[in-house]
């Protein structure tokens, strides 16, 4: 090899070394979160410094999901891991966990995130409840996400959070935090103005889904479609259920998660006269719901028949 191949070569190389050193350096943070709104404020706070993924998607029953095989590669490779906790994921995440053999990810590590503790639950049984007997929410309601205020809070905590294990990018985080505090409290006052507008009719829905929503809006339920929480309608439930709202002044909304069977509900808006509307209760719950606006703005709309 002449000399001025052997520059050249040399000087190749060091480009090489040039280039793939910030590559090495610039690594994003792995980000993996059970649900997809979880997934949603990581990659809107995080932005490109962020490689999130998640679980399950916004049309599937958050309470339930099998341990597939893919889930536990997915936690396995993670250095950070994102649940809604309250034990909504206790039938499903351990066994994933314990699969994916992950000692960052695991509870108590700076890898593992339990959003719940930004919030204070609602509806938390006063003795107790009991999963013999079918009961999914032994700590309180675990939608918490459906409050603004919650919402707001769970972000901040997440943008703590990305900051804590990636300080050098604390401005991209804290622009991100940002923008989404903006956009939530745009939802709300567009998901107030909208139920304002009203009618609001007597609202029925499967699950205990949208009781944060509710209260934060000062809407009222008149009826679940479920015995309780997790116990699947007997016939002489949703006849009594029938004949309340029969009484009431205006037919009923019935508002169903994408998840649950249609049949209960559609019987009871027959019976009724109410109207039955399949409503996203997470991000990618429908195809058009794709951030936390197009959310809150379609609970509100499906409400008021819009």
């Amino acid at each position: 090899m002449n000399r001025t191949s052997s520059a050249l070569l040399a000087a190749t190389l060091a480009a090489a070394v040039l280039v793939a050193a910030p590559v090495e350096s610039q690594a994003k943070l792995r980000v993996v979160t059970t649900t997809q709104d979880l997934a949603w404020f990581v990659r809107s706070i995080g932005g490109a410094e962020v490689d999130a993924a998640n679980i399950l998607k916004g049309f599937q029953d958050p309470h339930f999901a099998a341990a597939k095989p893919s889930y536990m590669v997915e936690i396995s490779r993670a250095d950070l891991l994102l649940y809604v906790g309250m034990d909504l994921e206790i039938g499903w995440l351990p066994l994933i966990m314990q699969g994916a053999r992950n000692p960052t990810v695991m509870p108590g590590e700076k890898g593992s995130l339990d959003c719940s503790q930004f919030v204070t639950p609602i509806e938390v049984p006063v003795a107790g409840a009991d999963r013999s007997k079918g009961d999914l929410h032994p700590k309180g309601n675990p939608h918490y996400w459906l409050d603004p205020d919650n919402a707001k809070q769970l972000a901040r905590g997440i943008a703590d959070r990305l900051t804590l294990l990636e300080p050098e990018q604390a401005a991209t985080f804290k622009a991100g935090l940002d923008r989404v505090l903006a956009e939530i409290d745009r939802a709300d006052t567009e998901a107030r103005a909208i139920i304002a507008a009203g009618p609001v009719p007597p609202i029925v829905t499967y699950h205990v889904t949208f009781s944060y929503f509710f209260k934060h809006y000062g809407l009222q339920t008149a009826g679940f479609i479920e015995t309780k929480p997790g116990i699947p309608p007997t016939p002489s439930h949703v006849a009594g259920l029938v004949s309340m709202l029969q009484g009431l002044a205006h037919p009923p909304v019935v508002l169903v998660e994408p998840y649950y069977d249609l049949d209960v509900p559609r019987k009871l808006g027959d019976q009724t006269g109410g109207r039955v509307v399949v409503t996203a209760s997470s991000i990618g719950g429908t195809d058009a719901v794709k951030s936390y606006r197009d959310l809150f703005v379609g609970i509100a709309n499906a409400i008021v028949g819009k």
